[in-house]
């Protein structure tokens, strides 16, 4: 867990929770682009996405959110 609340309580309010991991060099990426028709001046981007979710103090799933 990243976080575990004293009595499996989330008290009120805003939180935050900092993390950090380091991508695998071998991870495929999406890759879209954003102006396909304009060759002199493309814009692109890659994208990465992840999960998070909530479980309570049995491990049942109470939210998630991508």
């Amino acid at each position: 867990p990243v976080i575990t609340f004293p009595g499996s309580i989330i008290p009120p309010g805003d939180a935050s929770f900092p993390f950090n991991f380091t991508l695998r060099d071998t991870l495929p990426s999406s890759f879209h682009f954003k102006r396909p028709n304009h060759k002199w001046s493309p814009c692109a981007k890659i994208k990465y996405y992840i999960k998070a979710t909530l479980l309570n103090a049995s491990g049942e799933k109470l939210i998630s959110y991508k």
